[in-house]
């Protein structure tokens, strides 16, 4: 199996309870899971493993899920990977302001997982390759 057949999946939250449940059933369908509890760290994660999705949630101590998204689309390395926000918050606002950002993909929690993965599947075909350095 080469790195193309295996689509690599970041997750962002501050719950490890829900890192561990998305890991577990995402993996259980053949992708590679990277977990952050920051955003802070999932920066340089994404970096380092250019995942084909990122898995953000919008409610994380220090740089939230809204200045993530914004500081990901700004970097050409990884602007072209989709991003798929989520919260547990009650905001009339997330989907406008998750767009805004530069999310291309919203759940609001909790959702069903075969939901996830349906939302996953459609990110990692929508995935843009990043431009070539000049």
């Amino acid at each position: 199996m080469t790195r193309e057949d295996v689509k690599i999946v970041l997750v962002v939250d501050d719950d490890p309870m829900i890192i561990e449940m998305v890991k577990d059933f995402l993996e259980s369908h053949g992708y590679h899971v990277i977990p952050a509890t920051t955003g802070e760290e999932a920066l340089p994660k994404a970096e380092i493993s250019k995942p084909d999705v990122l898995i953000l949630d919008v409610m994380m101590p220090g740089m939230d899920g809204y200045e993530t998204c914004s500081y990901l689309r700004q970097d050409a390395r990884l602007s072209g990977v989709p991003v798929i926000m989520f919260t547990a918050g009650t905001d009339p606002k997330f989907h406008e302001r998750a767009f805004a950002a530069g999310a291309d993909f919203c759940l609001n929690k909790p959702f069903e997982m075969e939901r996830l993965l349906n939302v996953v599947s459609m990110a990692a075909a929508k995935k843009v390759k990043p431009a070539a350095a000049s």
